[in-house]
């Protein structure tokens, strides 16, 4: 769910009221249409995810969100508007066209060169797009103070585009206030500001955690420089300086919401005040160890919401002793410091373990058992001298497990219920009794870490992900107390440099070398001084000092070195567990395995390692080079060949903090699909690989009992799908067996999800009952569906339809195969899409997009920029192809649209899961209403039209290209498509017209018997009547099917006049006449030169012509055109 859903979510459920009315929308504006207004600008800035604008080429410029101008945007529960100027509107695009259900309103260039024109239809298009809500939410204030008070009437003072409402010309009701109920959001958008999402985890991965683990290393240089004898005199008030600093500027971003105990720096046995809570700066590390002597280790509290890192480091080193005993009267009782280390590294496996057991089961109780076994488990193997009951004592042992959301702010936490927040697991160990004197209280220990786990669950259980924020901050660090720690090291590696020593001769150093135990997932680095002997390997680190490790110790040596220089070579150490190592090298739940990585940038060491080191190992007899390695392994020495690709940022002794930076993107692609399947029921667990590693998953084929593959075409009226659908079914395959659903172009009904349905049941019944008598002759998995979607259908609505089948048997013979849309012209006018357009891409429903504008037109190329840049910003995972009006010719793309797995493909499935939570055929269930409506008007006659004039009168109708075209009387005519019967054809011809393209054709369809050669058109626009669309229909009539008048004497031409004398000129004299040659002579003596029949012969003729016509006036007046 991305966070334009999440709104929309709250707005569907009522979490936002006012005096018991729902707010319905959501409005902000930027610019100056808002005077620049922040609470507009955070709110824009949240939905973008940060700073995305600029991106892409033709939005370099927009490098700000105060820097976006002329920006509209109303949120409704189930649209989004959002009016934009063809300058920004590629950048806004860019990031905001997958929103669902996206209505975007634009002039073109031309258009909006014309100031006041642009600056109507900005004024229009908000007075439309609010009009409908009653309750507007507006985020006025950018951060809530209860403090604050809200007037309504400030937008009808400060915000002109406000102001603009009541301007009646343009459609304006009155003032804004009045007409609409406005409600403040900003303590409604701050509970939606502060869930964790991934883009809100990325930017505090890039920029708080980044400043969070700087204060670790600050403190960490001050002790460093303060070597070897300045650290006994660090004060807690020094050393925390960095953590109050970091405190107070995070309190002067806003209130804090961080637990009770403060930041700060506990010293040896002043640690104890931590418990209370109690932090005074006053101890000092010569002076707070027991009995007043040197501090053993210090505890270290870091706050800052939502972060929190509990850490214990030590200040001295028990092995000291063992090289200078006169030196033990002044440090700590050995004993004591063993204790406390080893305490301290129980304490660092249980976080582990409580981690992955709330990981695992998300269950807050169970975690705090298991840290709890955990440390009786550790305490046990290690022979700990603890009193009894120590670890069922609240006095000694505390563990916090608490849930927040990013601004700190605590969650509640339910059991077995995953929610995408920041946990804190913390451990506290109490009244720690010295060994030599139980008495004598050593203080306290702490371990806690910050961490963010992803849940998705699947038909198996739970896919479990968890990424430990302050893992980057070293867990175990040590430092020498005095000089003489730092001497006596010096002294032992000199001692036991000669051949005769404990470690025999020396072989080589080199240094630095990244060492990295193999630990719990996560990737540590320290930087060591490697010393070869010939019976020892000798690691050096000014913190934790010398660490020895016998040859006789170490079970095996690996030799990774896969690619060719200049790439970091790894050895892989196995030793006994039981070996003592320090703590940096055991406390993290070591595994007996070291890494030892050779970075190539550094030349000494790299050299040193080809010519000196593998050939020494060599003659060991212990060093091998495998061809694979164990899975564990192989992860971190993957990440290790990332992290030392390039010199690395941090330099020695602390090596290069990488394990949140190398999990990150992995861990975001697992966390983006459990915060959209968060509500929905378990997925497939094959489907959730798809989705997780879609470049490297195969098409997901569905279930082994489909038998016919669902191809469906789709797209709004005018896109040719006709055309798409006749090249594939022209397509010959060999046993495929073509099944075509299509809903006449005459039922203008909107699509019915239960007679598809029926369809479907009925075709899959008699195919199945087929296939069983044919198989071996026809091939029944051959057999494929062809749907085409009617009119405006919502290409979701179809899918669901077919994927929800109420008749399981059904669902499991049926799989789609592919789904393309076709597109031929995207803008209504200027840069406004077609409704419906964008959501007929979408990502994740529609695989493949066709474009079939026809090339001869004049905008052709344009077009096809504007679709390439709609898809790259709505679905960049689809394919997109071309074919003129339809018609595919190539191979290889009628190939792609046949694809059966086009539609399973892992790019297509994760979008379909990641935005519209689509699992098990079952997507978010959000009603459309696409703006503006678009009329779909039939009329049927049975009266010839005349092509010349039906042809010159849609060739009349120029393409849209202002929005106040729409406001015609006459309505607006966008596509036409018609059977009809054409003067001088004795067949029914197919009309298709698209008026923003220009594209007209006329064809011979199939011919049919006279009498059911009945015409239908078919209009589809805005604002239609059937009385203008009669009217212009009528004016189409052929001359046959006209109304005749009745002929006379005078209507005789002179062609039918000389006809009929030549006729009289050899017909028998009636009596009493007689012809002289010249004249006609009558009884009484009168002389005419025309026959004395001719009166006769033209009456009859004109009789009998009258009655043909009025024989065919009766007939054309009984097939009224439109009755």
């Amino acid at each position: 769910m991305d966070r334009c859903d999440r709104i929309q979510h709250r707005l569907r459920s009522g979490g936002w009221d006012c005096n018991n009315r729902q707010v319905s929308a959501v409005l902000l504006a930027l610019g100056v249409d808002a005077r620049f207004n922040e609470g507009c600008s955070r709110l824009f800035e949240w939905l973008c995810g940060g700073n995305p604008l600029s991106s892409g080429p033709e939005s370099e410029n927009i490098e700000e969100v105060e820097d976006v101008e002329d920006v509209i945007i109303l949120i409704t529960s189930n649209s989004v508007h959002l009016y934009c100027n063809p300058i920004n509107s590629n950048a806004l695009l860019q990031v905001l066209g997958k929103i669902n259900n996206l209505q975007l309103h634009c002039l073109n260039t031309e258009l909006y060169k014309d100031s006041d024109f642009a600056q109507e239809f900005k004024v229009k298009i908000f007075i439309q797009m609010t009009a409908p809500h009653a309750v507007v939410g507006v985020p006025y204030f950018a951060v809530h103070d209860p403090s604050q008070s809200f007037d309504p009437m400030k937008l009808e003072s400060e915000w002109p585009i406000v102001m603009s409402y009541a301007a009646e010309e343009l459609g304006g009701h009155g003032f804004f206030t009045l007409c609409h109920e406005v409600v403040e959001l900003s303590p409604y958008l701050e509970e939606v500001y502060a869930e964790l999402d991934p883009s809100s985890l990325r930017d505090m991965v890039d920029k708080s955690l980044t400043g969070f683990q700087m204060q670790f290393q600050a403190m960490f240089t001050l002790l460093d420089s303060s070597r070897p004898d300045g650290i006994a005199a660090l004060n807690e008030k020094q050393l925390a300086e960095a953590f109050i600093l970091y405190a107070r500027h995070r309190e002067s971003l806003g209130p804090s919401h961080v637990e009770s105990l403060p930041s700060g720096v506990w010293l040896g046995c002043g640690s104890a005040a931590m418990a209370e809570g109690r932090w005074e700066g006053t101890g000092v590390v010569g002076s707070s160890g027991p009995q007043h002597s040197s501090a053993i280790h210090m505890v270290c509290n870091l706050a800052g919401d939502p972060l929190s890192a509990k850490r214990s480091y030590f200040l001295c080193h028990p092995h000291s002793h063992q090289s200078d005993p006169a030196l033990t009267a002044e440090l700590p009782s050995e004993k004591d410091i063993r204790l406390l280390q080893d305490l301290y590294s129980c304490l660092v496996a249980a976080v582990n373990v409580g981690i992955s057991t709330f990981q695992k089961t998300q269950r807050p109780s169970e975690a705090l058992r298991a840290v709890r076994e955990c440390l009786k488990e550790q305490s046990t193997s290690r022979g700990l001298p603890l009193p009894g009951g120590f670890w069922d004592s609240r006095e000694s042992l505390l563990i916090h497990l608490r849930e927040l959301d990013i601004c700190g702010r605590p969650m509640p936490t339910k059991e077995a219920v995953w929610s995408p927040t920041v946990k804190q697991l913390s451990v506290y160990l109490q009244n720690i009794p010295s060994c030599s004197d139980p008495e004598q209280c050593l203080g306290a220990l702490a371990m806690g870490e910050s961490f963010v786990d992803s849940v998705i669950a699947v038909d198996t259980g739970l896919d479990t992900q968890c990424l430990i924020l302050t893992s980057d901050v070293p867990a175990v660090v040590s430092w020498p107390a005095s000089r003489q720690d730092m001497a006596t090291q010096k002294r032992k590696l000199e001692s036991k440099e000669s051949p005769t020593g404990d470690w025999g001769g020396h072989v080589t150093s080199l240094s630095p070398v990244f060492l990295t135990p193999l630990t719990r997932g996560e990737v540590h680095t320290v930087s060591v001084h490697l010393h070869l002997y010939q019976r020892a390997l000798v690691l050096e680190n000014p913190h934790f000092g010398l660490a020895e490790l016998p040859w006789e110790a170490v079970h095996s040596l690996l030799f990774i070195d896969k690619d060719s220089p200049p790439s970091p070579a790894t050895i892989v150490l196995d030793h006994a567990p039981s070996l003592p190592l320090p703590p940096e090298l055991t406390s993290l739940h070591s595994q007996g395995t070291l890494l030892f990585t050779f970075a190539p940038y550094y030349q000494t060491a790299w050299r040193a390692l080809y010519q000196q080191v593998i050939p020494f190992l060599h003659s060991l007899d212990k060093i091998e080079t495998p061809e694979e390695l164990p899975p564990t392994t192989e992860q971190i020495h993957t990440q290790l060949q990332q992290l030392f690709a390039e010199v690395p940022v941090h330099s020695p002794p602390f090596g290069v903090p990488c394990s949140v930076g190398m999990k990150l993107e992995s861990f975001l692609k697992h966390f983006e699909v459990a915060c959209a399947l968060k509500d929905k029921g378990p997925i497939d667990s094959v489907t959730l690989q798809h989705i997780m590693f879609p470049e490297t998953a195969t098409a997901y084929k569905g279930s082994p009992q489909t038998k016919l593959v669902v191809t469906i075409v789709t797209g709004i009226p005018g896109s040719h799908q006709e055309g798409v659908c006749s090249s594939l079914l022209a397509e010959e395959h060999e046993g495929t067996r073509w099944v075509v659903l299509n809903q006449p172009f005459h039922n203008t009904s909107d699509f019915s999800a239960k007679n598809l349905q029926e369809s479907l049941s009925t075709l899959v019944a008699n195919l199945r009952r087929k296939g069983i008598q044919r198989r071996s002759l026809t091939g029944f998995r051959k057999s494929r569906i062809l749907l085409v979607t009617p009119w405006f259908s919502s290409v979701a609505t179809v899918l669901k339809a077919i994927s929800n089948h109420p008749d399981e048997t059904v669902t499991k013979y049926l799989k789609i195969g592919n789904v393309i849309g076709c597109c031929s012209h995207t803008h209504i006018w200027g840069r406004t899409p077609f409704p419906g357009l964008l959501q007929n891409c979408a990502a994740g429903l529609v695989s493949t997009v066709v474009f079939t504008g026809v090339p001869g037109q004049s905008d052709y190329t344009e077009q096809l920029k504007e679709v390439r840049h709609m898809m790259h910003s709505c679905n960049p995972a689809a394919t997109l192809l071309t074919a003129p009006a339809g018609k595919v010719t190539s191979k290889a793309d009628l190939a792609i649209l046949l694809d059966e797995q086009a539609w399973g493909r892992g790019e297509i499935l994760r979008e379909r899961v990641l935005r519209h939570r689509w699992v098990g055929g079952e997507g978010e269930d959000t009603p459309t209403n696409p703006q503006p409506k678009f009329d779909l008007v039939c009329l049927r006659f049975q009266v010839p039209l005349s092509s010349e004039k039906l042809e010159s009168w849609l060739k009349a109708l120029k393409p849209v290209t202002s929005p106040d075209e729409a406001h015609s009387k006459e309505g607006l005519l966008y596509h036409l498509r018609a059977s009809v019967v054409l003067e001088g054809r004795s067949s029914l011809s197919e009309v298709y017209f698209t008026r923003q393209s220009g594209y007209l054709s006329i064809t011979d369809a199939d011919p049919q018997p006279s009498q059911q050669q009945e015409s239908c058109v078919v209009f589809v626009g805005l604002g239609l009547g059937e009385g203008p669309l009669k009217a212009s229909l009528n004016a189409c009539r052929g001359e046959s099917s006209k109304i005749l008048p009745l002929r006379s004497r005078d209507t005789l031409s002179s062609e039918e006049l000389a006809t009929l004398k030549a006729k009289c000129h050899n017909s028998p004299l009636p009596d009493g006449y007689y012809y002289t040659g010249q004249f006609y002579v009558s009884f009484d003596g009168d002389k005419s030169l025309e026959h004395p029949l001719l009166d006769q012969l033209i009456e009859d003729f004109l009789t009998e012509k009258n009655e043909e016509i009025v024989e065919h006036n009766t007939r054309v007046g009984s097939k009224v055109m439109f009755p």
